[in-house]
C-alpha cells in the first residue's frame, strides 16, 4: 500500500509552517498535523512538494482504527546573505 504525504512549506510572518497530510487511495485522511518552526529569516519562495511514503502492511491487514507513527521531514533552505 502506498500513501501520499503532502509537504507544505509556507512562509507566514516570520514563521515556517510544515504540514503533513497523509491519505490513502480512497482519499481517507489518516494524519493531518502541523509543526511550526520559528524563523526570523525570510525564505526566497514558498515551496510545495509532494512526497511518497511506502507502507508495508502485515498480512492480514490490521483492523480499521487510528494508528500513530513517525514521519521524518528533511528539507534544505538556502538563505541569501
Amino acid at each position: 500500500m502506498k500513501e501520499e504525504a503532502k509537504l507544505t512549506n509556507e512562509k507566514i510572518k516570520g514563521e515556517i509552517q510544515l504540514a503533513v497530510k497523509i491519505s490513502n487511495a480512497l482519499d481517507d485522511i489518516r494524519t493531518n498535523k502541523a509543526t511550526i518552526i520559528r524563523d526570523t529569516k525570510e525564505m526566497k519562495q514558498p515551496k510545495v512538494e509532494d512526497i511518497i511514503i511506502s507502507v508495508i502492511e502485515p498480512k492480514p491487514f490490521p483492523p480499521p482504527g487510528t494508528y500513530e507513527g513517525t514521519v521524518s521531514l528533511i528539507f534544505e533552505s538556502t538563505i541569501d546573505p
